[in-house]
């Protein structure tokens, strides 16, 4: 049984470090320790997916510390939208996540109640953006949107790729 933690539905909104970042990240974590702690909530990873990753990697029990403040999402975007750099058809995915997480997420996110127009502002993006990355999460094939996901395919390139038959799709 493993000791790392499963991740939080809202750690799963930004895409995993790419492989070549990652052991970056390892090699650093290995030469000067875990610096920052892992963020948690209810047993659940929200920020730092990708240190507790390295951790794993490297075999070593990892830092965490629960979340102790009233609103997670906020959390999650201070900590992570400005770090990352993502591709504008990346944060576009990201706020089409929250745009359509499931209500039952509320409880843990006020932001998940954003207007879309709000959500475009604090992604820097469009809100037509946001629509057409919600139309290629409902439409694409699962392998589309991950590489839209991981910053491999540009936005608008999928939703020409998810208009076509899922059967062609992948060919695409």
């Amino acid at each position: 049984m493993s000791d790392y933690l499963p991740l939080h539905p809202l750690a799963k909104l930004f895409p995993p470090m790419a492989e070549e970042d990652l052991a970056r990240l390892v090699d650093d974590i290995a030469a000067n320790g875990q610096r920052e702690t892992i963020a948690t909530l209810d047993g659940q990873v929200i920020d730092g997916r990708n240190r507790q990753a390295a951790c794993e990697r490297l075999g070593l029990v990892a830092d965490y510390e629960e979340f102790t403040g009233d609103d997670p999402l906020a959390f999650v975007l201070s900590r992570t939208l400005h770090r990352r750099h993502l591709t504008e058809s990346q944060r576009a995915m990201v706020a089409a996540s929250l745009v359509t997480m499931e209500r039952g997420m509320n409880q843990f996110t006020k932001g998940a109640n954003l207007p879309v127009s709000k959500l475009a502002r604090m992604f820097a993006v469009s809100v037509r953006s946001i629509e057409t990355a919600k139309r290629v999460r409902r439409d694409a094939d699962p392998q589309i949107v991950a590489k839209v996901t991981t910053g491999q395919m540009r936005l608008n390139r999928a939703a020409n790729v998810a208009r076509l038959p899922r059967s062609e799709q992948r060919c695409a």
